[in-house]
């Protein structure tokens, strides 16, 4: 038997929700989809450097003027609605941090009468770690959190 006492984890939940409600007067996370992501970087690529699918390097000089030009095209998230966290993370960084913004890939569920079919799939901002990115009219505000 072990000397060294060990805590219960939780594990993280697979669960998002939508933080924001439009019957409030609130608009919800912007939803991007990887084709979003891929013609930004096609349009960029000169000033990004794409370490991998999924971590994308930006020169701090140019990195809110750069990010600013991704845009969505996908409808935003609406009411107070769950999400599944598909398990896939998108980085926007510098050198000195990889994460100033943080796109995580989720699914929206459709209509009951369709039993939920015709969901969306596509990415939500979860962090946002860069003061610079919140005059970006909204589209990098974190709204949703784990549950």
């Amino acid at each position: 038997m072990s000397s060294i006492p060990t805590a219960f984890s939780q594990r993280k939940s697979n669960k998002l929700v939508v933080t924001q409600d439009v019957s409030q007067g609130e608009v919800g996370p912007y939803f991007f989809s990887q084709a979003d992501i891929d013609n930004w970087y096609a349009s960029h690529s000169s000033d990004v450097n794409k370490v991998t699918n999924s971590l994308y390097i930006i020169p701090s000089a140019n990195f809110v003027s750069t990010i600013s030009n991704l845009a969505h095209s996908l409808p935003n998230l609406q009411y107070r609605k769950t999400l599944t966290d598909l398990g896939k993370s998108v980085y926007f960084g510098n050198k000195v941090n990889a994460d100033l913004l943080v796109l995580q890939k989720v699914q929206a569920y459709g209509p009951v009468v369709n039993g939920g079919n015709g969901s969306y799939v596509g990415y939500v901002v979860v962090e946002n770690n860069a003061l610079e990115l919140q005059n970006t009219q909204g589209r990098f505000l974190v709204r949703c959190a784990r549950i």
